[in-house]
């Protein structure tokens, strides 16, 4: 069953990441082109971070935090804006997120249990509201899944 969510993850690789945003739930990545949905500018994926991640560059870790702050902005868009997905990922061991930003950028994303309420989630934009799959340490859940 992993498969399917690896498969679904995998959309993202060739795609480029634009408009990150932090706000209160956390951090925002959009990916592919952009078009309009409900007066907002989004991608063919967005990716919402609400855990703990990690951004390393030439295999050194750049960033390490529990949650997305604000402070974190100007490094992550100064790494990953308008840089293409080279391969994108869920690592079977934890469910964490990984996404090979050009050749030397991994941004990680750790999802905590269930009952933390600190996933990561993805969402297939032209498939709103239905096209989202919420990625915990131990399950997944939305209509992806």
């Amino acid at each position: 069953m992993k498969d399917k969510y690896q498969d679904i993850v995998t959309r993202l690789e060739s795609l480029s990441c634009w408009g990150l945003l932090i706000g209160p739930a956390g951090l925002t990545i959009e990916f592919g082109s952009k078009h309009e949905y409900e007066g907002q500018s989004m991608g063919e994926f967005s990716v919402w971070i609400e855990t703990r991640f990690r951004l390393a560059v030439d295999k050194k870790l750049v960033l390490s935090a529990d949650f997305p702050l604000e402070g974190h902005l100007p490094a992550l868009n100064a790494i990953m804006d308008n840089k293409t997905v080279t391969r994108a990922a869920i690592d079977p061991a934890d469910n964490s997120l990984r996404l090979l930003v050009g050749e030397t950028c991994l941004l990680s994303a750790f999802p905590g249990l269930a009952d933390s309420e600190m996933p990561w989630t993805l969402f297939q934009t032209d498939l709103r509201p239905h096209g989202h799959l919420i990625a915990y340490h131990d399950r997944f859940e939305g209509p992806l899944a």
